[in-house]
């Protein structure tokens, strides 16, 4: 018996995945580019907007004989490689990082910021009313 895989891959990843499946008993059997716009219109704040998406990427037709010798190991080999290869933690986006910036980073300037404001204050109050009022207690007292 005969079973058959597709796969869709950026056309930048197309002869390595070629190759990784080929690794695990797969016959490559065809791949197809796939180009696909979109447009339609949408509504913001009272205008009219055109939105274009596209989508660029490659099909990937594969092809295995289950009766192949050693199949159920490489069938298990091929579990235990794409299963550690999608638990890759992704890196972190410009968006998400603003995000971070903005909700942990930014916060904390602001409040470095106010408590140095504070500790001026804070420093002023002491230098005018503080230690002039220990003074004048000193001085009365003799």
């Amino acid at each position: 018996m005969t079973e058959t895989k597709s796969m869709k891959v950026s056309t930048e990843q197309e002869q390595e995945c070629i190759d990784s499946m080929r690794d695990f008993g797969w016959e490559f059997k065809s791949s197809q580019e796939i180009n696909v716009k979109d447009s339609h219109l949408e509504s913001r704040g009272g205008s009219l907007y055109n939105v274009t998406t596209s989508e660029n990427y490659v099909k990937l037709v594969f092809s295995r004989d289950t009766n192949m010798p050693h199949y159920a190991e490489l069938k298990q080999l091929e579990n235990t490689y794409y299963s550690t290869l999608a638990a890759q933690p992704s890196p972190i986006s410009g968006k998400t990082a603003a995000v971070l910036f903005v909700l942990l980073i930014f916060p904390c300037v602001l409040y470095i910021m106010s408590k140095t404001k504070q500790r001026k204050e804070w420093e002023k109050n002491m230098a005018e009313v503080a230690l002039p009022a220990r003074e004048k207690a000193r001085s009365l007292l003799g």
